[in-house]
């Protein structure tokens, strides 16, 4: 997952959506395998408190990171959106 934190936290403004969209199935594929390997740990371990906080951050930085990429696929799609009508007032608006 850092690997997927570290390109999300350094997009530029302009980017390649499809691109996101793997890196969104990849973070979708991390989320469930880490999920499946946690519950196994608590099943089989009593430290229930620390397993707790590892499953608390995890979630965090997987909410985050998703937050991120659901707003990045959402403003593409605003902006392909966008009706001609829309543009032509844009450029009015501009002149």
């Amino acid at each position: 997952m850092t690997h997927i934190k570290k390109y999300i936290h350094s997009l530029p403004d302009t980017v390649d959506v499809h691109d996101v969209n793997v890196r969104l199935q990849l973070l979708e594929k991390v989320w469930e395998e880490y999920n499946a390997v946690q519950d196994q740990l608590e099943y089989n371990d009593d430290e229930t408190q620390q397993h707790e906080l590892d499953r608390e951050a995890f979630t965090e930085t997987y909410c985050e990171l998703r937050a991120r990429v659901d707003r990045i696929i959402s403003e593409d799609r605003g902006a392909r959106d966008v009706s001609p009508a829309e543009i032509q007032c844009m450029k009015m608006a501009i002149v």
